[in-house]
């Protein structure tokens, strides 16, 4: 059997999900590279068959086609196709109807509408036909889910808990650490200065933290240049190497991403840190910060608010005893996000919608 995976952009962290599903089917990724979402090696590539397409925008960036996919499909014909499933890609559009054409089974993969208040008139059109044209939609979170309750594809959706799997996680208690941990691109956004600021203050009540920056971006020169005299916050840059992180997450006691977050939610949870995410939750980049349970396993704290930012670390700092057992709290969660893998979760679907169709033919 073989499977075609269309992602907008190649991400690092997928591809140990490709090679999974790989071990069973005979698969192809197609996607775009950008520079921001990680280096490849030329291993990393082959492994997961692996065909680069180039990106076309319009309208002002609004809507974008996947230049060299449908002849990709042509030239490979598989029998399932899994793809993103963001309407702004007219070619993601084209691939279904082809894919309807020429009989192959659609695996639909998206957020819902976890980040809107309610379901337009277009959204329903949208999920309409993502109902007419595809055999499942998997959802990253159980809310992503929640939110089509109201839509057509409701009841062809699945989840499939959007997860990393962490070679160095890290399970352990507070024994003292004074370290705060940011994990993410440096980009608009981010609003890593809001963090930054959030640490002067703490400084200046009495509370010293040393803050550890990890990613890389188009605004790491920009935030080096301007708080270069900081002698408690450090920009490490790109750092892809996960046993490298592991060892300076110990420095730390919790993890906070100050601006919209998404997967750094499961990264802190997988090195024992309690993610200090705001509450907004629809104007997240991503549904994973519903994962934290206020109390248990992470602290919110008003977004844009550098006020409750403060109060939020500073309270959790002053509590050793609430420290340890969130600690414990958010390892058990990553461990329960993903076991089994995200990769393994994929091939139970495929392999029941083969077997679904296998029955009914």
């Amino acid at each position: 059997m073989k499977v075609l995976v269309v992602q907008p952009y190649l991400t690092r962290y997928r591809i140990p999900v490709f090679k999974e599903i790989g071990s069973k089917f005979d698969v192809q990724v197609s996607a775009a590279i950008g520079r921001t979402y990680g280096d490849f090696s030329s291993d990393d590539l082959t492994a997961i068959n692996f065909k680069a397409l180039k990106e076309v925008r319009f309208i002002s960036s609004r809507i974008f086609w996947q230049s060299g996919l449908l002849s990709t499909f042509k030239k490979f014909m598989p029998d399932v196709v899994f793809v993103s499933a963001n309407p702004r890609y007219l070619s993601m559009w084209v691939l279904l109807l082809a894919s309807k054409f020429y009989g192959v089974k659609i695996l639909l993969h998206g957020q819902g509408s976890y980040n809107k208040s309610g379901t337009s008139l277009l959204s329903r059109i949208q999920y309409k036909l993502f109902h007419l044209l595809g055999d499942r939609y998997i959802c990253y979170t159980e809310t992503c889910r929640n939110s089509l309750k109201n839509t057509a594809i409701y009841n062809k959706c699945l989840v499939a808990e959007n997860s990393i799997v962490n070679d160095f996680p890290v399970e352990k208690l507070f024994a003292g650490e004074c370290g705060l941990l940011f994990v993410g691109r440096l980009r608009h956004g981010c609003n890593l200065d809001l963090l930054i600021e959030a640490i002067i203050k703490l400084e200046e009540l009495g509370t010293s933290l040393t803050l550890y920056i990890i990613g890389g971006g188009d605004l790491l020169d920009v935030y080096r240049k301007k708080y270069l005299r900081l002698p408690n916050v450090f920009f490490l840059g790109e750092v892809y190497n996960a046993e490298t992180i592991s060892k300076i997450s110990q420095k730390c006691f919790a993890g906070c991403y100050p601006g919209d977050a998404g997967l750094s939610v499961l990264h802190y949870m997988s090195l024992s840190l309690p993610p200090i995410v705001h509450s907004s939750m629809d104007k997240h980049l991503g549904p994973e910060p519903s994962y934290v349970v206020e109390g248990e396993n992470g602290v919110y704290f008003e977004r844009e608010s550098l006020d409750s930012l403060v109060g939020s670390i500073k309270k959790l700092y002053e509590d050793p005893s609430c420290i340890e057992r969130m600690q414990r709290k958010s390892f058990s969660t990553y461990r329960h996000l993903t076991n089994p893998s995200l990769g393994q979760r994929m091939l139970s679907i495929i392999n029941e919608l083969i077997e679904a169709n296998g029955e009914s033919s």
